[in-house]
């Protein structure tokens, strides 16, 4: 072989290896952003569902501190309840994820001590809003939010006919712990939690079947990057033996 057709078989391989270089650096680009798609589905996951769970444990939060003023009397309890009330509908910041949530059971914090860190006040329905959940699933947890509201006017009856309560308390407790522990409530109740445990069940199933998904999706990806890795060092071999038999021509 002439040098002259030699060096044209070089320029081929050449631009080849370059091609193949190129297609390379894009292929790990693609790889890179559906490993953090993943990412960004498994942060979905966790913030939907945490949501979830947020609206869940203030519903029964409400119950248990409306119960406990009903049996106690305690102005703290009605203190807590009104708390989370606000805190639901974006009216004062609430507690980030892992501070203390159970306001009854955890030691007041003095002057001069740190308080614990707080999220922006921002209504629970306007988080859930933009958490990415389906139609169907949002509509779930309107419902679930929304009967959780209603319940909170039958828990301030309850607390209301405590605080007003005269001579004859005790009948009066005994009629309020009836509103809050009957079969109104039980159903009542229900009807906010079963909705929840629903909305659980559809957004797993769809986040689940996404992740997987995305999962698969990289798989692809990285395999076809590292056989465009080998195409890439097998063209750049090549070419290199092409220049060593020009150069040794």
């Amino acid at each position: 072989m002439n040098s002259k057709a030699a060096f044209g078989q070089f320029r081929i391989s050449f631009w080849l290896t370059l091609l193949s270089f190129g297609a390379f650096a894009l292929m790990f680009w693609l790889y890179v952003a559906a490993e953090k798609r993943i990412d960004q589905v498994n942060d979905q996951r966790f913030l939907a569902h945490q949501l979830c769970d947020d609206l869940m444990r203030t519903s029964e939060d409400l119950t248990r501190f409306a119960r406990a003023y009903v049996l106690t009397g305690k102005p703290q309890y009605r203190a807590y309840f009104n708390e989370i009330t606000e805190v639901r509908d974006g009216k004062r910041p609430g507690l980030l994820p892992g501070e203390h949530a159970y306001h009854d059971l955890t030691p007041a914090y003095e002057p001069g001590q740190h308080p614990p860190a707080q999220s922006p006040a921002i209504p629970l329905l306007q988080q859930l809003g933009a958490a990415g959940m389906s139609d169907q699933e949002f509509e779930l947890l309107l419902l679930a939010k929304t009967n959780s509201d209603t319940l909170t006017v039958l828990e301030n009856k309850a607390m209301d006919m405590v605080a007003q309560a005269g001579p004859d308390a005790v009948a009066v407790r005994e009629q309020a712990q009836k509103l809050l522990y009957g079969e109104e409530y039980r159903v009542a109740k229900l009807n906010i939690l079963a909705p929840i445990e629903k909305a659980h069940q559809t957004m797993s199933e769809r986040l689940d079947g996404l992740l997987r998904d995305s999962v698969q999706h990289a798989w692809r990806l990285r395999l076809a990057f590292l056989l465009l890795g080998l195409v890439s060092l097998g063209m750049l071999g090549r070419a290199y033996r092409q220049l060593q038999r020009i150069l040794g021509a």
